[in-house]
């Protein structure tokens, strides 16, 4: 457990307060979309160019079990509708098929298709060799015993299928994050924040709180792997409930940062006490030796995957010299027009280790401007 001081910037009234928060929820979050970035990356080397980062998760839980729209729906986090417009991609690509259920003639579910099913294999050999490397960096022993808890998570949870051996931790680190933002955002609906959205944790979950500066639609985009455009919409969301507000950089007037309002604040607040209740929740689930597992294996990978600092051959790397060149261009003058291709092409050329470091230059080029 660690000590979070949050400090509301639209400051009038507003006292920021001392909580406690367990790391474990960020964490796994991040984690995880690293692993599914990597895994993408791996996947258009091996000829799926088609992917994105948003199919990753409806396609590897289709590929557990058979389902219909509203259990699929329930297990991702998402309404229906949401659900739905999610899967239309998918189908465009051929990847999955909608069958008749055989206990109920009016409904379908959703299964693999044939080319969806080769594609999976694919992936699962992608998700094997970074089950591998992960191992090698934070010891068999270590990853022996997250695997263990993440899949005790997932059984318990009843988030896969019937499975008669053990899945990777690499497999199930996407679907147990999502359980648990899931949860998260349960808990605090009901302390007044009925109009949660699953995706608003690719703001929230990266709102400074320790400092007064603010985030850039742009370093939002970069930290979820994102189109900038994808990200304005949950900031506007976000902004007509009232929990954030777009303010001009203290420094450069053409900046605008997204800050968190009082509101906000209250928000954050019920977020934490809301993991607090879900630590009992797993600790009731999990029993102490797998929660304790989960919590170590999670702070020994962020530390390896998250916090690397950028080495003199990265330096070199023209793939992240032309990012950071183009990220200065954004921020030079905000209102060009997005290059969504080139930030791909671009980002797929990226490791983990060289992303987090240039998340670093990005905060120091912010604290300079």
């Amino acid at each position: 457990m660690v000590r979070f001081t949050y400090n509301a910037p639209m400051t009038s009234t507003t006292t920021a307060p001392t909580l406690k928060a367990n790391l474990l929820y960020p964490q796994l979050m991040q984690i995880s979309r690293a692993m599914e970035a990597r895994l993408m990356h791996r996947m258009s080397i091996n000829g799926h160019a088609d992917l994105t980062m948003n199919l990753g998760p409806p396609l590897m839980l289709i590929a557990t079990g058979r389902f219909r729209l509203n259990t699929l729906a329930s297990k991702l986090g998402m309404s229906n509708q949401q659900c739905n417009q999610s899967l239309k991609p998918i189908e465009r690509l051929g990847l999955i098929e909608r069958q008749s259920d055989p206990s109920d003639a009016r409904a379908k579910i959703i299964v693999l298709s044939e080319k969806g099913t080769r594609l999976i294999t694919d992936a699962i050999d992608g998700i094997f060799n970074i089950n591998n490397e992960l191992e090698e960096t934070i010891g068999s022993e270590v990853m022996s015993r997250l695997t263990d808890a993440a899949n005790a998570l997932c059984q318990q949870a009843n988030l896969i299928g019937n499975v008669e051996h053990r899945i990777p931790f690499a497999g199930l680190a996407g679907i147990s994050s999502r359980y648990l933002e899931k949860r998260l955002m349960e808990l605090t609906k009901q302390q007044g924040h009925k109009h949660l959205q699953m995706s608003f944790s690719q703001v929230l979950g990266y709102m400074p709180v320790e400092q007064h500066i603010g985030i850039t639609i742009s370093e939002l985009a970069l930290q979820n792997k994102v189109s900038i455009q994808a990200i304005s919409r949950i900031a506007n969301e976000l902004e007509g409930l009232g929990y954030v507000a777009r303010v001009t950089d203290n420094h450069d007037k053409r900046v605008r940062r997204l800050q968190l309002t009082e509101r906000g604040l209250v928000l954050m607040q019920d977020a934490v006490r809301s993991t607090q209740k879900l630590d009992a929740e797993l600790l009731d689930m999990l029993g102490e030796k797998n929660k304790t597992a989960l919590e170590e294996g999670m702070s020994a990978l962020y530390r390896i995957m998250l916090k690397p600092e950028l080495s003199d051959h990265d330096e070199d790397n023209p793939q992240l010299t032309v990012l950071l060149d183009y990220i200065r261009g954004y921020a030079k003058n905000p209102t060009h027009i997005h290059n969504s291709h080139l930030e791909r092409q671009l980002m797929a050329n990226i490791n983990d280790a060289q992303l987090a470091a240039l998340q670093g230059i990005i905060t120091r080029l912010g604290e300079k401007s």
